[in-house]
């Protein structure tokens, strides 16, 4: 745990060296406070995938009661690399991920 809280504590502080940032698999991108709400992550060398969550933003939907309604949504993208990961496989797990998202509730903040 003291690791992690001294990883996190440069991060903030922007003080991360190259091998704080090597080593990983796969990488969370969240340009979602700079505005945007649709980007093509590319996989950094080495890696297997990436997931980048976009800007919350008011959209109108459609419900399951075919009525018209403004909800809040987020674009979440995946990029891989189908060397290491098959696609159906990134597919399940980015649905899984937006499945948890929309059942989250209010009191887990997402950022």
């Amino acid at each position: 745990m003291r690791s992690i809280r001294d990883v996190v504590d440069r991060a903030k502080a922007r003080r991360l060296t190259l091998d704080d940032l090597s080593g990983g698999t796969f990488t969370l991108n969240n340009t979602g406070p700079l505005g945007t709400t649709v980007s093509s992550p590319i996989v950094p060398p080495g890696q297997a995938a990436i997931l980048s969550s976009e800007s919350i933003r008011k959209r109108l939907v459609v419900t399951d009661d075919d009525a018209i309604a403004i909800r809040q949504m987020m674009n979440i993208v995946i990029g891989f690399d189908h060397r290491v990961v098959d696609g159906s496989t990134a597919a399940r797990f980015l649905a899984a991920v937006r499945d948890w998202l929309q059942t989250v509730g209010t009191s887990v903040p997402v950022y």
